[in-house]
């Protein structure tokens, strides 16, 4: 499992901006494994810091989970 640590980029699914709920956000705690603070820059509305958000690895892992979730975006290759 790859960690979450300060500073990542991750896509934060739960505030609406702008008719989308999937944003850019960077990390800016790690509670533990599982949980982050995260600043989220929504398109078209202001930046959100949003506390103890639940982390996974990937949009598949987080798709079942309720309320704001972040997750590593997909790599490009």
């Amino acid at each position: 499992m790859t960690q979450p640590t300060l500073g990542r980029t991750v896509i934060v699914r739960g505030p609406a901006s702008n008719g989308t709920s999937h944003h850019p956000g960077v990390i800016t705690r790690v509670w533990n494994e599982r949980m982050v603070n995260v600043t989220v820059f929504l398109d078209n509305g202001p930046i959100t810091c949003l506390t103890s958000v639940r982390f996974f690895e990937s949009e598949e892992d987080a798709e079942s989970s309720p309320g704001a979730v972040c997750y590593f975006p997909t790599k490009v290759m």
